[in-house]
């Protein structure tokens, strides 16, 4: 990412270890926000790849589009919180 907008800043930076793909951050809402309200918000997000402002929104955070998703995909960062926590 930083690469691609200042390659001079990652020039010399050599790579010693990746991070496995982990889920990114889920939107959350409050309980009280209504259904149709939500369902709408989703659409939006899962659509936005296929729209041209939505993607060049994307494209600028540096992500290609939007999934639903299960609570397992948090579960690399769940074991990353709680190693970090025992230390």
């Amino acid at each position: 990412m930083l690469g691609d907008v200042h390659p001079e800043l990652t020039a010399a930076t050599r790579i010693i270890n990746r991070s496995p793909l982990l889920g990114y951050p889920p939107f959350v809402a409050r309980s009280d926000i209504p259904a149709r309200l939500l369902e709408r918000f989703r659409q939006v997000l899962l659509g936005m790849a296929a729209d041209p402002q939505g993607g060049e929104l994307l494209g600028r955070l540096r992500l290609d589009g939007f999934t639903s998703g299960q609570p397992a995909l948090f579960d690399g960062i769940a074991r990353m919180a709680t190693q970090v926590s025992r230390k």
